[in-house]
């Protein structure tokens, strides 16, 4: 009797695990926002040596909404709109690049400071 009490338990914990690993994540947060970009390149080592230079940080496109995929960007954001043509003139008027232009995107929060 003790033997299948204690079967019993250890399958209950198999169980009780079991489903614990099953649980889905809970969803990202989806950040939208503004950015100014200032070069985007389908190359990774392109668009770090720009942000090396000390201007912006560098996404990966696809994981962006709204951004065209395959690409790999240098960027200030997500902000408001009036803050990213404010990062596009001051970008142009540095020097920085004088192609600057800003996009709307989103992306889940998981994406943002990377």
């Amino acid at each position: 009797m003790l033997l299948k009490r204690h079967t019993v338990l250890q399958f209950a914990g198999i169980v009780i695990v079991g489903t614990a690993l099953f649980i889905p994540p809970a969803a990202a947060k989806q950040v939208c926002g503004w950015y100014a970009i200032a070069f985007c390149s389908p190359s990774r080592d392109q668009a770090t040596a720009f942000t090396n230079g000390g201007w912006g940080q560098t996404i990966e496109t696809r994981k962006y909404q709204g951004l065209q995929p395959g690409l790999f960007c240098v960027a200030s954001g997500p902000q408001p709109k009036a803050s990213a043509e404010r990062d596009r003139a001051a970008a142009i008027r540095n020097g920085v690049s004088a192609a600057t232009y800003i996009k709307n995107a989103c992306t889940d929060e998981t994406n943002i400071g990377d």
